[in-house]
Order: structure tokens, then C-alpha cells, then sequence
């Protein structure tokens, strides 16, 4: 018994291969008519292209999966389906398994039992690092940029307020107390929160196991984040001390109060951090413009907060003059006690030491004046910096002012010698604002999305590096069809070469026609955005074509000679999948014809019951 099923499923196999092979010569089998060429497949609306349910699944028969365009709505999209063939060629590869013969490696699926262990036990290995890193964030996640975004703005903050802290007596208000129990707080809970934080290995792989992420924070960070943390937590519980009056004779001496500036100064380590924070936030911007105004923002803050600290620097100097010296406050202002002042008054003397300090960056002057061999010393030393500094500045910025307008009028020069050149050749007005319609448009989309073709360093990519980020380019645009989902699920090796291999990227423009009736079809589509319109050869039917939806698929299995007129009613972006390379592709995996071959020969099938249902309508477009 074994024996006959085995030999009658040869016997129809070779017979499919023998109908494929005339196919792929161009010659129309006996078998399916005269009609074969110019027939569509069969056409079922997919509610869901994820989901490829088997008969035995889903509790209904074969027949009755043929029947569920019966159950979704009206505005389901309209999709090629196969999943009948799907059904069947499972069942053919269950069956083929228990029998033993010359044919097995053929007729068997892919890899057999051993790699289907081998993949089962991967996916468990995946279920297992899911569950135990649910509470992982990745570093690009939204809620870690978010936290990013905060960690910014209380440094720029501790920027701002340590300086201050250490030149000037600030008197305690709410809003001081306030932020340093803010500032407190999150940095404290940052130190618990990159225990939860996955982190990139040197080969590109996202690391999200709570002990090697451990590892990796203890010998990077950690030991920084708890020195400034602890600090931190001594400043304030020495504060607190002092307001209670526990400490009152340390700080009548003053020796608290040095110490605290001490400590508050050292919390400008934390500036190692933010360098990284703002790459790391500068990487989430795709737009070139953005990163360039970003890059001018950040030179000016530069600029600001360098003269920030040089004017709070300047003013502790005048505060301690040498014995028996004046001072460029005692002259200013008549006084040297930088104890007693009020806000106003010290609000004054910054924006003065903030005066004095921009002077030294730029050719200006102003009435405050160095008095004693300190002081004169200090702003030599200012003036050489600022010629390093303000040099470098000057060029930096230049540069990027120079990227930006370069940027704005790169493609100026060439559209006024477009439009010059479409006017001299006497081109017709209505074809001269289509083409100039379409150069903006894809001028538009150029500056938003960043093409494959416009990165020259993809050229430095290994081989098998640059195959996989083709494929996951490639990859989510297939993946709309439920054939390729199966595919992608059974034959991974296989669809990872037709991602690469095989898409092509077609843009068209409005009015644009993509083919005609009679041409012969040599590619199938994929529309990924605008919208189509077919027009039917011989009922003049018209259809609209939506994004994510497929036609021609026919071609990739049988010759085929398009029945109609497709034209872009907008801008339009598809991928094009050529039957000849899908088909090399394919030839290439011999193991995997006994899935491509019923698959052929229901595409066959569901041409000639078309052909003699209704001859006459025939279309690419389901």
C-alpha cells in the first residue's frame, strides 16, 4: 500500500516538473489550455497575509477555505492566495517523511528532523532570553530616550548651578531645594535604572542578559555614578545638619562651607556622561538638516557655558585678593565681602563677570579692569585660551553654516538647467510640469529618506555583511505576501537570497505608466506607497490599487501576457520582483521544489478553471 501512494505521488510530481519546465520554455502545456496564457489565478480577499491557516487547523476542510472570501467585509484588501497549496504541500511533506527511498532527499523538506530539532530548540532558547530579560529596555527605546532627554537637561542644570554654587553665596529658597532633591533623586534612581538597560557588543548584537549587563555597568560607570551620587548625598546631609545647628561651630569656622564648594565642584564629573547622552540622542535625528542645526546649537551652548565658568571664576578671583591688594570688585562696587549681597546685587555682579568674560573672546572692551597680579594673570591666561578656543569655534561653526547652505541650494544650479533646457527644446508645457513636479517630488523624499544608492561607505561592507542588510531592507516589503511569510517560516536560507537578489525599487510618477495590454509579463509587483490604477483590456473595468497590494504574481510561474493598462494615479514607490531571477534564485535550492512545484501546478490549475469560467475577463489585478 505503501509502495503504490508512493509511486502514484511520484508519478504526479514528474508531471508537475514536466509542465514547469515547458513553462519556463515558454511553451503553454497541452493539458491547460489555450487560455493559460492570459488567465488570472484565482483571487480571495486575505484578512490577515500573516496568517496561513492549515485544513486540520482551523477545523474546516479544504474546500471550505476556498469559501472565505464569504466571510470578510467588503473592504478587505484583494490579494492573490494560496492557501489551499500551503495545506497540501504540508500533507505532501508529512507523507514523504514516513516513506524511505532514492527520492527522499528531494521530495523531503527542508533540513528534515534534525534541523527542525535544531530550530525548535533555538525557539526555545528565544522564549527563555524573552522572558527573562521583560524587563530589559533597549537603549534606542522610547522610554530610555526619554530618561535620556531628562539626564540632559538636570546636567545642563548642575552646569548652570555648580559654578554658581562655588563663586557666589546663594541664599536657600524652594527652588533650589527643590531641584537638588530632583537632581538627587534621579540620579540615584539612573544608577538602578542601568541595571535594566540593554547595551550593543562590539559585533552590533543587543545584549539583554541581566548579569552580563551587570558586568558590563560594574566596569564601565558604576564606580563614577556612586563616587558623584555619594557626594551627592554628603552635600545634603551636611546641609541638613547645618540647618538643625549640629554642626554650627564647623561651620562657624567655615571649614564646612570650603569643603561643601569642594564637593560641589566635583560633581562636574558627571560631565564625562554627557558627551555620550547627546550622541546618543544626536543618532535617533535622520535628517540631515537637523543634525547640522543641532551641530550649530551645540557650539553656541559651548560657547556659553565655557564664558559661564570663566565669569564665575573671575568673580571668586575677586573675591580673594592677595594681602594688602585691591581688587576689581573692591574698584567696581567699593567692597571685597562676597559674603553679604543681595540678589540683585549678585545678580549684577554676574552679569558683569559674564561681560568681562565675553570681552576676552572677542575684540571688545569694557571698564573692569584687572588690578592685581592675580587678577592679571588669570586673564592673560583667559586671552590664550580664548585664541585657541574661539579659533576653533569660529571654524566649526563656519563649516557647518557652510554644510547647511550647500545643502539648501545643492540641486538649485541643476533645476534652473532643467528648466532652461525643457523651454529651449520647445517641450510641451503640460510634459514640462509633470517632469517638474517629479523632480520635487523626489527631491522631497531624497531629504527625508536617505536612498541606499546616496551612502557611498555601504561599499566597505563585507560580503556577507552588506548581503544582510539587503535582506533587511528587502525583507518587511515581501513580507506582505502570505506566500513569502510561509516561505520565510519553512525556508529561511532560500527567502534571505530572494531578499537580496531578486527586489528592485520602481518610482513612478503621477500619470505614469507602469505597462500596457499585450505586453508580455515579466515581473511581479509590490506597491509599498502612492496608489495605481488598472484598466481592464476587455471590459474596461477600472480598479484602484492600494498600498501593500500585490498583482502580476502569475509571471513568477507561468508565461504571461498582461490583459490591461496600470497607470499611477500618485506618486508611486514598488518593488519589483523579476520572474527570471526568482526563478534562478529558486533553482539554486533543488531540496525546495517539492514546495515550489504543487505551488506551480495549482497556479496552473486555478488558470484553466478561470479560462473556462470567463474567458473574456481576465485581468493582473485582483
Amino acid at each position: 500500500m505503501a509502495e503504490d501512494f508512493k509511486k502514484v505521488l511520484t508519478d504526479s510530481l514528474k508531471d508537475v516538473e514536466r509542465k514547469i519546465l515547458a513553462a519556463h520554455q515558454k511553451q503553454v502545456p497541452v493539458e491547460l489550455g489555450p487560455g493559460a496564457l492570459r488567465t488570472p489565478p484565482r483571487a480571495l480577499p486575505v484578512p490577515d497575509p500573516g496568517i496561513l491557516p492549515r485544513a486540520e487547523e482551523s477545523g474546516r476542510s479544504e474546500d471550505a477555505l476556498q469559501g472565505v472570501e464569504d466571510e470578510v467585509t467588503p473592504h478587505s484588501p484583494r490579494h492573490f492566495q494560496l492557501w489551499s497549496t500551503y495545506a497540501k504541500s504540508q500533507s505532501f511533506a508529512m507523507c514523504l517523511k514516513e516513506e524511505d527511498g532514492e527520492d527522499d532527499d528531494l521530495l523531503s523538506s527542508e533540513g528534515g528532523s534534525d534541523d527542525f530539532a535544531k530550530e525548535l530548540e533555538q525557539e526555545r532558547k528565544l522564549i527563555a532570553q524573552t522572558r527573562s530579560s521583560r524587563w530589559v529596555l533597549s537603549p534606542n527605546s522610547p522610554k530610555r530616550i526619554g530618561w535620556d532627554l531628562a539626564g540632559v537637561a538636570i546636567l545642563l542644570y548642575d552646569l548652570i548651578m555648580i559654578p554658581m554654587y562655588t563663586a557666589f553665596p546663594l541664599a536657600p529658597n524652594l527652588f533650589l531645594d527643590m531641584m537638588t532633591g530632583i537632581t538627587l533623586g534621579f540620579w540615584t534612581l539612573d544608577i538602578l535604572a542601568c541595571f535594566c538597560v540593554g547595551y550593543y557588543a562590539r559585533d552590533g548584537t543587543l545584549v539583554v542578559s541581566l548579569r552580563k549587563i551587570a558586568k558590563q555597568y560594574i566596569l564601565s560607570w558604576f564606580p563614577l555614578d556612586v563616587v558623584i551620587v555619594s557626594i551627592d548625598w554628603v552635600i545634603v546631609l551636611a546641609l541638613i545638619s547645618e540647618e538643625e545647628g549640629k554642626s554650627a561651630g564647623l561651620m562657624r569656622a567655615g571649614k564646612m562651607l570650603r569643603a561643601l564648594r569642594v564637593l560641589r565642584t566635583l560633581r562636574l564629573l558627571r560631565l564625562a556622561k554627557l558627551r555620550q547622552l547627546l550622541n546618543k540622542l544626536q543618532d535617533q535625528v535622520d535628517s540631515e538638516h537637523i543634525s547640522v542645526l543641532l551641530d550649530i546649537v551645540k557650539l553656541l551652548i559651548l560657547i556659553i557655558f565655557i564664558n559661564h565658568f570663566i565669569a564665575c571664576a573671575w568673580y571668586l578671583v575677586g573675591c580673594n585678593p592677595p594681602d594688602r591688594s585691591t581688587s576689581w570688585l573692591q574698584v567696581e562696587f567699593d567692597t571685597v565681602n562676597c559674603e553679604d549681597a543681595t540678589d540683585q546685587l549678585l545678580l549684577y555682579k554676574y552679569t558683569t563677570s559674564m561681560h568681562w568674560s565675553l570681552t576676552q573672546f572677542t575684540p571688545a572692551s569694557m571698564s573692569v579692569q584687572p588690578t592685581n597680579t592675580l587678577e592679571r594673570s588669570f586673564a592673560i591666561g583667559v586671552l590664550l585660551f580664548a585664541l585657541l578656543v574661539f579659533s576653533s569655534f569660529v571654524a566649526s561653526l563656519t563649516g557647518a553654516t557652510t554644510s547647511l547652505r550647500k545643502m539648501t541650494g545643492r540641486y538649485s544650479s541643476q533645476l534652473w538647467l532643467l528648466r532652461k533646457f525643457l523651454r529651449q527644446r520647445g517641450i510641451t508645457l503640460d510634459l514640462q510640469i509633470r517632469i517638474n513636479r517629479y523632480i520635487n517630488v523626489v527631491l522631497t523624499t531624497t531629504e527625508k529618506s536617505v536612498q541606499y544608492s546616496d551612502v557611498h561607505l555601504f561599499s566597505m561592507l563585507s560580503g556577507p555583511l552588506h548581503n544582510e542588510l539587503r535582506t533587511e531592507l528587502n525583507k518587511p516589503r515581501l513580507m506582505v505576501h502570505p506566500f513569502f511569510v510561509h516561505m520565510m517560516d519553512r525556508f529561511e536560507s532560500l527567502m534571505r537570497k530572494v531578499c537580496f537578489k531578486v527586489p528592485n525599487q520602481i518610482l513612478l510618477s503621477r500619470a505614469d505608466i507602469l505597462f500596457s495590454a499585450g505586453e508580455e509579463g515579466k515581473s511581479m509587483y509590490i506597491l509599498h506607497t502612492g496608489s495605481l490604477d488598472y484598466l481592464q483590456h476587455e471590459t474596461r473595468e477600472l480598479e484602484n490599487v492600494a498600498a501593500n497590494e500585490w498583482f502580476c504574481e502569475v509571471v513568477l510561474w507561468t508565461p504571461w501576457v498582461n490583459q490591461g493598462r496600470l497607470r499611477a494615479r500618485t506618486e508611486s514607490e514598488l518593488i519589483e520582483l523579476q520572474s527570471e531571477k526568482f526563478r534562478e534564485v529558486v533553482s539554486e535550492y533543488p531540496k525546495h521544489l517539492s514546495f515550489m512545484r504543487p505551488v506551480a501546478a495549482d497556479k496552473g490549475a486555478s488558470q484553466k478553471e478561470a479560462a473556462e469560467e470567463n474567458p473574456m475577463k481576465t485581468c493582473e489585478v485582483a
